[in-house]
């Protein structure tokens, strides 16, 4: 009887002064979705500047950079509004190149905003889980493909 008491009173006053605390901790409400689109959009336009100076170091065709090009301008589009495959391997090897390239400045400008304090380490996370998914994916077609 004594421990059924003990649990009640413990529930019934953590529970009623819970809502108290809260508000006295004063704590910052939860901006990850505009952080989200702000970290997106910043990475998008880095990527969108490092395409040119990319493609021409990687020598790369210039239908691929063209593709590229429009996969992130699209993807742009998507973030403000809330082709055909390559063919033959060296072709899908620039792309995949220019792509991977691409990836690691987008990592390079959330991670900079992270650091910057712009956004916090959940976006972060999120983001960075986005990129390495579609850097696996690029590298298993490399794999796949035998290059």
């Amino acid at each position: 009887m004594v421990t059924f008491g003990v649990i009640l009173v413990t529930l019934v006053v953590q529970g009623l002064t819970l809502p108290a605390v809260l508000r006295w901790a004063h704590l910052p409400t939860d901006n990850s979705e505009t952080e989200m689109a702000y970290a997106e959009s910043r990475a998008v336009e880095a990527a969108l500047q490092l395409l040119p100076g990319e493609a021409e170091r990687l020598d790369v065709d210039p239908e691929i950079t063209a593709l590229v090009r429009s996969e992130v301008e699209e993807r742009r589009t998507e973030l403000t509004e809330a082709g055909p495959a390559p063919d033959g391997l060296n072709r899908r090897g620039q792309y995949r190149a220019l792509r991977l390239a691409l990836i690691s400045e987008k990592r390079r400008v959330v991670v900079l905003l992270r650091d910057e304090r712009r956004i916090d380490d959940i976006v972060l996370r999120r983001i960075e889980s986005v990129l390495d998914a579609e850097e696996l994916r690029l590298r298993a077609d490399t794999a796949d493909a035998g290059e």
